[in-house]
């Protein structure tokens, strides 16, 4: 590359840094903390150290980078396909364009300042904002600063407390502001409203389960970060709030509805507040419990265990599912199309014998089409299943019917994934061109991009399709049972099946002998269940798995509970 063109590249880099890094420290306009007091009006940045924002900002700013770099590769690609004649190439079959007094052998130094002004337009004017945010997101995912914590707190719903550490231990040991509850209202009586009476005993539950991790002497052993003078002030109010909820317990009596009804509204906020920090704290904390022994002896390790296994066995199970399901798409899809290949080769085209060549072909072929299928599986499922998170944390993804799916919210996610699957598609097709030898000259690279264009872009459609069936696979396998889960996840592949057909129809050439015919039927049907077969093969593994995992989950369940 022109040395003055790659001065030009960076400097464009380093004006769009120093942008990006002022884009990173204005406060994000989409996080909302409303539903908990101690959070409203708290900056992100005041949830954080330094040296997490630094991470923070690092993880944007190299996003935007690699956007630039993409453009200006794109750029150049762009150029060699549409601008390359060959007739003025040069010994390595790259051409030039005419000089002109902003370019030195066709290379024009203005573009990359272009291109980072476009994208600084862009990212300040608020024309991509969604865009904006979901790359601020994965940046705040990346650096564990706590862009929402919802996620954590639905998920804390959802462990079921119990009333005791241990029931035979000695009231000391017990959980303070619920036995004291019990002691004074015994079975409800002397409690004005009685409907009341078991959701406040959970609250009260959640509270004194969470104590020692967020403000007693636990914080320090459960949560590497939680003495940073960051959380000092809430952890304050937190402490205030729970003693003076505890001296209200206290002195409550029997005969004072409305003193009730004050203490509830205290209990309930208490507990918001006492799980939106221990989710701060949690995120903070790489979304993780640390110092919890691997074999826990007292009853209050085992119960944090529990809860720290809860919390993350969601998670855990999608990454190993999709890590699982591409894995098997990844064989599966090999020998499916060495057995398919073979019986083409044996029955369509009549080949008794297979010379040498024929069998290196079907096994060159069926490596590339497994590692296209599994490439495609696992980035369109990677970048689905990111998104479906951060909206998680940010409260903007409820739970929904099978009956009556959110299309729009839908649609909408698996567009980026779906383009994200393509990309990968094709930086995959051309890595196995240069490992061939097929690629080396510039003019090559013009016959790739020929070649490949049109049957790329099918794959963003065909990726979107993927990302569907894993956000429906994992949105509904706890409602649903093992076989409805995976029809129900094979229903993304309705549209890629017309996909399929119509992109072996304008997109694939046909370089068999079968080219008329019912033989040219065949080979038809086999291109495109090529294009299906991987697809099919990732969404079957990823629901099963999904399903599978959730039996290990019922039955740790009830292990614990036979225990108990």
């Amino acid at each position: 590359m022109n040395p003055a063109y790659l001065a030009a590249c960076l400097a464009g880099a380093i004006v769009l840094t120093v942008e990006s890094v002022q884009q990173f420290r204005k406060p994000g306009k989409s996080v909302a903390f409303d539903r908990f007091s101690i959070l409203r009006g708290v900056e992100i940045g005041a949830l954080c150290t330094l040296g997490e924002r630094v991470r923070g900002a690092a993880f944007y700013v190299g996003i935007y980078l690699l956007i630039y770099a993409g453009l200006l590769g794109s750029e150049r690609l762009l150029q060699m396909f549409v601008a390359l004649s060959g007739e003025h190439a040069g010994p390595t079959g790259s051409s030039f364009l005419p000089d002109n007094s902003l370019t030195v052998n066709g290379l024009n130094f203005g573009k990359p300042f272009y291109i980072a002004t476009l994208i600084m337009v862009a990212m300040v004017s608020g024309v991509l904002a969604p865009l904006e945010r979901f790359i601020r997101s994965v940046a705040h995912r990346a650096a564990n600063i706590p862009n929402g914590v919802f996620r954590i707190v639905e998920d804390l719903d959802r462990f079921e407390f119990p009333d005791y550490l241990d029931s035979a231990a000695p009231a000391r040991d017990r959980f303070r502001l619920l036995s004291g509850f019990d002691h004074r209202f015994p079975d409800g009586t002397g409690w004005n409203t009685p409907s009341d009476r078991q959701d406040l005993r959970g609250f009260l539950k959640q509270i004194d389960v969470l104590h020692a991790a967020v403000i007693g002497a636990g914080r320090y052993r459960f949560f590497s970060t939680a003495t940073t003078e960051s959380l000092s002030d809430v952890h304050d109010l937190l402490v205030k709030s729970y003693e003076k909820l505890c001296e209200d317990l206290d002195g409550l009596k029997t005969d004072s509805p409305e003193a009730q009804t004050r203490f509830y509204q205290a209990a309930v906020d208490l507990c918001e507040n006492m799980k939106a920090i221990f989710a701060v704290q949690f995120i903070r904390n790489g979304r993780s419990l640390t110092a919890l022994p691997a074999q826990p002896n007292n009853p209050r390790d085992r119960l944090y265990g529990r809860l720290n296994g809860h919390l993350r066995s969601n998670e855990e199970a999608n990454a190993d599912a999709l890590l699982g399901a591409t894995l098997a798409c990844a064989m599966g899809s090999f020998l499916a199309a060495s057995f398919i290949y073979w019986l083409f080769v044996r029955f369509v085209l009549g080949l008794g014998v297979f010379p040498p060549d024929v069998l290196k072909s079907i096994v060159t072929q069926s490596i590339g089409l497994a590692i296209t299928g599994a490439t495609l599986s696992f980035f369109s499922g990677f970048f689905a299943l990111l998104i479906r998170d951060i909206r998680r944390e940010q409260g903007k993804w409820a739970a929904w019917n099978p009956r009556f799916p959110p299309v729009s919210r839908l649609v909408g996610t698996v567009v980026l994934p779906g383009v994200v699957g393509m990309a990968f598609v094709g930086l995959a097709l051309l890595l196995q061109d240069l490992a061939f030898g097929y690629v080396a000259t510039m003019d090559q690279m013009r016959d790739f991009l020929q070649d490949k264009w049109r049957y790329l872009l099918f794959f963003a459609p065909l990726g979107a399709c993927v990302s569907l069936g894993v956000l429906i696979a994992t949105d509904q396998h706890d409602n649903l049972i093992a076989s409805r889960t995976i029809l129900v996840t094979l229903a993304a592949l309705v549209p890629a099946v017309v996909l399929a057909l119509i992109c072996v129809l304008i997109a694939v050439p046909n370089f068999t002998s079968a080219q008329e015919g019912w033989a040219w039927a065949i080979w038809y049907l086999r291109e495109a269940l090529f294009l299906l077969m991987p697809l099919a093969i990732f969404l079957i593994s990823y629901a099963g798995l999904l399903e599978m995992s959730e039996k290990r989950k019922h039955l740790a369940a009830a292990a614990v509970a036979g225990e108990g």
